[in-house]
């Protein structure tokens, strides 16, 4: 901070106003977990390999294929989910029974108010504040 301090007095002032919580912008405090599995760069691959057979065709004519395309595809995937017996999609039921199995080897604490103290095979300890929403995992 000192080092902001001198190079800019009114960034470093408006950081150190208070009620400027440091989860909000200091880099330490984000959080770490992904909020997305999938990289930009292989959303556009996916996205030229969609349109490759019609990209040498004038545009009005692209978009039409490229519309009939996602057109056939999105109809596909509700025709797949009409089928569906769960409430939820296939791969997000997976992804929950694997976060259940992994909950039941953390053990759970009282520690007063809204903490607790979370253990996980005896291996890790940490505190989670359910009322200020964060942990000391990060």
């Amino acid at each position: 901070m000192e080092e902001l301090k001198n190079l800019d007095m009114d960034a470093y002032a408006w950081l150190t106003k208070p009620g400027k919580p440091h989860r909000n912008w200091s880099r330490s405090h984000f959080s770490t977990h992904v909020k997305c599995h999938m990289l930009l760069n292989n959303m556009c691959e996916s996205f030229n390999s969609f349109i490759f057979a019609c990209r040498d065709k004038p545009i009005l004519t692209m978009l039409e294929i490229v519309m009939c395309k996602l057109m056939r595809r999105i109809q596909g995937r509700m025709d797949k989910m009409k089928n569906l017996t769960k409430e939820i999609c296939p791969k997000i039921f997976k992804k929950v029974d694997i976060n259940k199995a992994k909950a039941g080897g953390c053990v759970t604490m009282w520690s007063g108010g809204g903490k607790f103290q979370v253990g996980s095979s005896g291996i890790s300890q940490y505190i989670v504040d359910l009322d200020l929403r964060n942990c000391s995992c990060r």
